[in-house]
């Protein structure tokens, strides 16, 4: 899988790609919003990569940990059979599992913190090694899938009143390799749609998707957010290819005399060994 992390006029006043070392630095500044990505080595085949994104608005901004809390609420669930040594029951079921635990922490919050109700938006997104994708959310973020040549809106679906609150369900579908899976705040969908960012994106490869970035990091001056995009691909990379060695073919002849020839020097080891 590959993955890129684009942050807009964040409130630590930086903006671009994070790598792992500065995002870790990021969940101890102030932010309202933040993106996990968490690999496995284990297990791959059915729990794969966890993918979060999250968003906190209003006075909830000020609490840079909720997010990080709840991203590492869900990873510790749902990965907790391999941490344990034991057979994983799938990837719909664990996630199943670590949301509600999700929900747990999220109640206790709401029964301190009221204005959590409505103020926070957050994706999950699980994808394993054979491409099977399941995703939940919370609140307004969006979880667009871009696919040939269209841009679906994959989240909508479960957009409820319930879900601006707690995770409700699970939504179960099949990728295959190239697709792309965007995550957005609400507040940026509509310059995307403007500007054509979409469809720029939906053609890139992975070598463009930065430079599209750079290309238009003007229009982004006025807005706050963020964009996470995934892209299919094998968890198996090639590393070698052993190269095609064709041997010449012998004809009959030769190969009697060469099997003569072995049977005779086979003959006169023997007799050496023998009467040594």
């Amino acid at each position: 899988m590959e993955f890129f992390e684009f942050y807009f006029n964040p409130k630590t006043k930086r903006s671009g790609v994070y790598s792992e070392a500065e995002r870790s630095v990021k969940t101890k500044r102030e932010v309202n919003y933040e993106t996990f990505c968490f690999e496995t080595k284990k297990n791959k085949e059915k729990l794969g990569n966890l993918y979060m994104a999250g968003e906190l608005k209003g006075s909830l901004s000020k609490n840079p940990y909720l997010l990080s809390n709840l991203a590492n609420i869900i990873k510790k669930e749902y990965y907790r059979p391999i941490e344990n040594d034991t057979p994983p029951q799938g990837a719909g079921k664990n996630l199943q599992k670590a949301l509600g635990k999700a929900n747990e922490f999220l109640s206790s919050q709401i029964k301190n913190n009221l204005s959590l109700l409505g103020n926070l938006n957050f994706a999950v997104l699980t994808i394993n090694q054979k491409f099977s994708l399941n995703f939940t959310k919370i609140g307004d973020i969006k979880i667009f899938l871009l696919k040939n040549n269209q841009i679906l809106d994959t989240g909508k679906s479960i957009e409820t009143e319930e879900t601006r609150q707690l995770f409700q369900h699970i939504v179960v579908g099949k990728l295959e390799e190239n697709d792309k899976i965007l995550i957005l705040n609400k507040e940026i969908i509509d310059l995307f749609e403007k500007e054509n960012i979409f469809g720029e994106l939906m053609s890139a490869k992975k070598s463009e998707v930065k430079k599209i970035f750079k290309k238009k990091k003007r229009l982004f001056k006025k807005n706050s957010g963020f964009c996470f995009l995934i892209i299919v691909s094998s968890f198996v990379k090639k590393i070698f290819t052993f190269p095609k060695i064709s041997f010449p073919k012998i004809n009959t002849k030769l190969k009697r005399t060469l099997i003569s020839l072995l049977i005779l020097i086979i003959l006169l080891i023997l007799g050496y060994l023998i009467f040594r």
